[in-house]
């Protein structure tokens, strides 16, 4: 497929790559409480689309260069990779059969709702690029103020938890 911007033109990953980031910054703006008007749903979307894009950025990987399908092959075995992966996979489907499941946790993966909390944000300098993302989302609710619900979600993959914030932020380092 050929790239409809011109600066990702023999780089069509990069296209995907930008994308997972502007969903990676909407997650970091439904963190910190920026999006006051969306209903419970319509945050948890977000969610839902930021591990949608971060899990389709291997294909595109794949699909682009063969020399890379060792790293996405490795890359793949990374923790944070494998629970997104069986996540993601689980929720495509109503029902699972079993010769579709990635591992034996696929059909459980699942998000669960922790908590609500309104609380003012705080500041966090990273030098990483999960970090200067989420600065940049906090920025913007900096020069809004007002901060409205925040919400946090656990997805369980087997018998283990994951803050989905966290995840998404190991999956985006990664």
């Amino acid at each position: 497929m050929k790239s409809l911007y011109p600066e990702h033109q023999g780089k069509e990953y990069l296209e995907q790559w930008e994308r997972v980031g502007r969903w990676y910054e909407k997650l970091m703006l439904v963190k910190h409480g920026y999006y006051k008007d969306l209903t419970h749903k319509e945050l948890l979307d977000i969610v839902y689309v930021f591990f949608m894009n971060i899990q389709h950025m291997k294909d595109w990987v794949w699909n682009f260069d063969e020399s890379l399908r060792t790293e996405v092959i490795e890359l793949q075995k990374n923790e944070c990779f494998t629970v997104c992966a069986d996540f993601i996979n689980n929720h495509k489907h109503l029902v699972r059969n079993e010769r579709g499941k990635r591992t034996a946790e696929d059909s459980n993966s699942s998000i669960r709702h922790q908590h609500v909390a309104v609380s003012v944000p705080t500041f966090r300098l990273s030098m990483s690029v999960a970090g200067q993302i989420e600065n940049e989302a906090q920025t913007k609710i900096d020069k809004r103020f007002t901060c409205g619900a925040q919400y946090r979600w656990d997805i369980v993959h087997g018998t283990d938890k994951y803050d989905a914030y966290q995840l998404a932020t190991h999956c985006i380092e990664a």
